[in-house]
């Protein structure tokens, strides 16, 4: 339960404070800090009636030379939870030291007892990643089912229960910088003690028993949010209004602390492979929303366009924009047509409304159709053609921000 660094910080630091020696046991009464680093590892035999009795002893120096690795002071246990995890020795004369050893042992048993749920904190959070692993990588031809779901009833989730995933990106809100008391900018946002911070964030609000929270690494965190009973027979709507509203709780707590969120949401799920199609969901609606580089909230369905967009892959995306565009992009105005076949296709292709949004004249938006087709070949009143073509550039524009090289 103890361990060497913790015992080895208590003791340095309380010797710096009171001026005697001290040093920390485990419950065998071995050494596992001392202010006399040399006494590390070794038998402090006074330790051992103590933590047979519970009770605090002190020992002249007589007494001392009969246990090995003891000298004159006092032995005392060390209590969390009602039971003796190991001693703290404090050497001394009795009249000196008594009146530091009640308060070096509550020192002592708060921080080892705050570190004991640190520790249990972290090795939980270990467990529900390697949980999350197990879901994302379950395959119902080579894996039994029962497996997962007995892991997950294991940590106390019910994985067959209604959820959505949620996933979280954060990062500092533009033209503010994360300060400390003094008004000094701190280290990068990545530290991480404001990581567990926002992770912190994260659970306060999706703090059903139900809720499975999982930190992602680079400032990303997910929730498979549990859709509450009473919500079990809403309709589409209704669940998603609960959960958008959630959402929105979570981004006006990180904007209290000048951070920006960005919020996928995926489709709702009652069985181990939705769970992971909804994980996968939410991780395209925030690709999708980091692309419009607007923090906010992005659920998957509102974005059926998008989606069929970024299922074009990559090198088929790279071959036909080579051979059917990129000779527009080599043109010294090639991003007007570009931005043109975009505009004629986002506006129904209504003619006046692309100029308008192009805020150029008719004729110089007819020069450009002209133009356009005697470059590529292509008319832009084919529907079929010019909309592969839409596809293939909106395709290519979020490949290129993904690598940072916008055409």
């Amino acid at each position: 339960m103890l361990n060497r660094r913790n015992c080895q910080n208590i003791a340095e630091t309380a010797n710096r404070i009171i001026g005697y020696s001290i040093l920390l046991t485990d419950n065998d009464g071995i050494v596992l800090g001392s202010s006399e680093k040399d006494r590390v590892g070794t038998l402090h035999e006074a330790s051992l009636d103590v933590i047979r009795s519970g009770c605090q002893v002190f020992h002249n120096e007589q007494q001392a030379r009969a246990l090995q690795g003891t000298r004159p002071g006092t032995t005392i246990p060390i209590v969390i939870n009602d039971e003796v995890v190991g001693t703290i020795g404090i050497t001394g004369e009795p009249d000196e030291i008594s009146k530091y050893g009640t308060l070096i042992k509550k020192l002592a048993e708060v921080f080892l007892k705050d570190q004991l749920e640190l520790e249990s904190a972290r090795l939980l959070d270990q467990s529900r990643q390697n949980l999350l692993r197990e879901i994302l990588t379950f395959d119902p031809n080579t894996a039994e089912e029962r497996v997962v779901l007995n892991h997950g009833r294991v940590l106390g989730y019910d994985l067959l229960l209604p959820r959505a995933a949620v996933m979280v990106e954060v990062a500092y809100s533009s033209g503010t910088d994360q300060k400390d008391g003094n008004g000094s900018i701190l280290g990068s946002y990545n530290d991480v003690m404001f990581q567990h911070k926002d992770f912190s964030i994260v659970k306060q609000v999706f703090n059903h028993e139900q809720d499975l929270c999982v930190d992602l690494g680079n400032n990303r965190y997910l929730a498979f949010a549990y859709l509450v009973p009473e919500n079990r027979n809403y309709d589409h709507s209704d669940w998603l209004t609960w959960l958008t509203a959630k959402c929105n709780t979570l981004v006006s707590q990180f904007a209290r602390s000048e951070l920006s969120a960005w919020i996928g949401i995926g489709s709702r799920s009652e069985t181990l492979q939705g769970l992971r199609d909804s994980y996968n969901d939410a991780y395209q609606a925030l690709d999708i929303l980091k692309c419009k580089s607007e923090a906010g909230i992005q659920y998957i369905n509102d974005v059926f366009l998008e989606r069929l967009i970024l299922s074009i892959p990559d090198q088929m995306c790279k071959r036909v924009f080579e051979d059917t565009i990129d000779t527009l992009s080599s043109l010294k105005n090639g991003e007007d047509f570009i931005d043109m076949v975009v505009s004629w296709c986002e506006n129904r292709f209504n003619f006046s409304q692309t100029a308008r949004s192009l805020n150029v004249h008719k004729n110089t938006l007819m020069y450009r159709f002209s133009k356009f087709k005697e470059i590529t070949g292509f008319d832009l009143y084919d529907f079929k053609n010019i909309i592969a073509i839409y596809l293939i550039i909106m395709r290519y524009k979020r490949l290129s921000h993904r690598q940072n090289q916008l055409p």
